[in-house]
């Protein structure tokens, strides 16, 4: 299994690994980030949503999904830092382009 995939098993609760670092980051990660993984993912989803259909999700992508902004950043980890903020910068695309933002961040956290 591949890092990404051990941290994806991570990020929902499943613990799958034995790679200690793996997992001092994941538990660092839950208690010192404040992030709800399912508001989270349940905020990409929308926002993935909205734009595969067509809508421009300018204020979700600002607002909602700039909520989790201090949690993401605390999280150390690159992958989902870089993704976060690639969907950040797709605030004013056209809905294709932040849809394939969406899809990409959503392809890191499950």
């Amino acid at each position: 299994m591949n890092l990404q995939e051990q941290y994806k098993r991570l990020f929902k609760g499943r613990v799958g690994t034995t790679d200690k670092k793996l997992v001092t980051e994941a538990i660092k990660f839950r208690t010192e980030s404040g992030l709800d993984e399912k508001d989270f993912q349940d905020t990409v989803l929308m926002i993935h949503k909205g734009a595969t259909g067509g809508d421009e999700m300018v204020d979700e992508i600002g607002d909602e999904l700039g909520d989790f902004y201090d949690a993401i950043h605390s999280s150390g980890n690159k992958e989902l830092i870089e993704a976060y903020a690639e969907l950040r910068e797709a605030q004013y695309e056209d809905p294709d382009f932040q849809a394939e933002a969406a899809q990409a961040l959503l392809d890191i956290i499950g």
